[in-house]
């Protein structure tokens, strides 16, 4: 059997080890994730002895290092929950591919974990930027704004999920009988 997606022709074992590359990946991406989390709460108890060891004594130069580290690991946190979401995701939405023959899934469902895929996508460019821009701030300019990382947090959550929602919502995805589903045309507020 072959199939015919995107001017690609696949034979039925071309794809099936195409699917079982994305799950192999995204299992991979699923465990870097976990180990940088796990990393993170590990290192999260030593913060917060510093943290306290600076308000009873501290210079200025180690004040900013420790709210530094604080604040960039919070942020590669926030960067490894999103990639372990858009890993799960991925898994999902291969094994739906994988098992699209046996179980018949509706529209909603493929525009759905779309929709979460591209939010997370999105997301995870943003916390890149983010935690560049960070980097930059605190090697030329020396100081973090008050409420910085609130707008941060806001940007980069809030915003692939308005996307998101606006993408599902006006039903700008076409969907093939085998389940796949994408985008009906290029649109410029996707990306």
């Amino acid at each position: 059997m072959t199939i015919c997606r995107n001017n690609f022709i696949l034979t039925d074992r071309d794809y099936h080890a195409y699917i079982g590359l994305n799950i192999s990946a995204s299992i991979l991406s699923v465990i870097g994730s976990l180990f940088t989390i796990i990393c993170y709460f590990l290192n999260l108890r030593i913060t917060i002895n510093d943290l306290k060891t600076i308000r009873q004594k501290s210079t200025q130069s180690n004040k900013r290092y420790v709210f530094f580290r604080y604040y960039i690991n919070k942020c590669i946190l926030y960067l490894a929950l999103v990639d372990l979401v858009t890993s799960v995701v991925v898994a999902i939405s291969a094994l739906m591919l994988l098992f699209s023959e046996e179980h018949h899934y509706g529209p909603n469902v493929c525009v759905g974990v779309r929709s979460v895929l591209q939010a997370t996508f999105i997301s995870s460019w943003l916390w890149t930027t983010i935690i560049g821009i960070y980097l930059v701030q605190e090697v030329y300019v020396m100081r973090v704004r008050k409420y910085q990382f609130t707008v941060f947090n806001l940007i980069a959550w809030i915003l692939p999920i308005i996307q998101a929602v606006v993408v599902y919502f006006r039903n700008d995805y076409s969907t093939s009988k085998d389940g796949w589903c994408s985008l009906k045309q290029f649109q410029p507020y996707f990306f």
